[in-house]
């Protein structure tokens, strides 16, 4: 049984622009224009910025990219190094129900009333 995620089964599956963040950087320290590795799948480092950063993205293009990057810096680890610019911060929307039936939704918080 093959591991690999084809083409067809990424079709599906989109990401937040926001997980493209910090290729632009990582690229211009290892002296590559990031407009011309966005280019090769059809989006600009703006995806990046502002309000952007939350359209949805095919998967496919994201893997692309990378696999792109990759080619281009010379670096197979690219996907690695990328990594150490990532971080793991989440917005996370909490409900809790408090225990005379009141309601909150705060996010990144948790509030009693």
């Amino acid at each position: 049984m093959s591991t690999a995620t084809s083409e067809t089964e990424t079709a599906n599956y989109v990401i937040r622009a926001e997980g493209f963040g910090s290729i632009d950087t990582l690229l211009r320290e290892l002296d590559v224009d990031p407009k011309v590795a966005f280019a090769q799948v059809g989006l600009t480092p703006d995806i990046l910025k502002g309000d952007n950063k939350n359209q949805n993205i095919e998967y496919r293009r994201f893997l692309d990219l990378l696999n792109y990057c990759a080619d281009i810096t010379g670096r197979k680890d690219f996907g690695n190094l990328l990594s150490y610019y990532q971080d793991m911060t989440v917005n996370i929307w909490v409900f809790i129900h408090h225990s005379h039936g009141n309601f909150t939704l705060k996010k990144g918080q948790l509030v009693l009333i």
